[in-house]
């Protein structure tokens, strides 16, 4: 199945300076697609039929969750809210104010 997306998109996708994805392109060594005056790139050309892509990844067994350092008990009873891996999310979800009333 095909993906195409910018140059510089494909840079990050391939983990390669954009440079270097701009010379493929001149040297036709990827796939491209023109429309409207922008170049696309093809990221996934052919994968193999014989191998399907990945849809999940798996998770850790329950006992390894368990014997992990890391696990701690949270109460619920308590005011503290939980631990997020972005704590972005939860100061913009803390500073939200509602909207106007009409």
């Amino acid at each position: 199945m095909s993906c195409w997306v910018v140059p510089s998109i494909a840079a990050e996708f391939w983990g390669i300076p954009l440079e270097q994805v701009m010379d493929r392109i001149n040297r036709f060594a990827v796939r491209i697609r023109r429309e409207n005056g922008f170049t696309f790139v093809d990221v996934l050309p052919d994968p193999a039929s014989d191998k399907p892509l990945p849809t999940f990844t798996a998770a850790q067994a329950q006992s390894e969750i368990i014997d992990s350092d890391e696990f701690v008990e949270i109460d619920p009873s308590s005011e503290i809210l939980p631990v997020t891996l972005h704590p972005m999310r939860m100061q913009t979800a803390t500073q939200r104010r509602a909207p106007m009333a009409a």
